[in-house]
């Protein structure tokens, strides 16, 4: 994807992690980083 993320996709993942439907999930961690680790961090972005 090699987007930046905005302050939205961060939000919505909060919004989500403190409502009802994610009542079961415990320990977890939810990157929200556009595919960031898939395309190799910033060594995908060699200059």
């Amino acid at each position: 994807m090699r987007i930046m993320s905005d302050p939205e996709d961060i939000a919505s993942c909060a919004i989500f992690l403190a409502s009802a439907k994610a009542r079961y999930i415990t320990g977890a961690m939810f990157p929200v980083v556009g595919g960031w680790f898939r395309d190799g961090g910033w060594s995908a972005y060699k200059a």
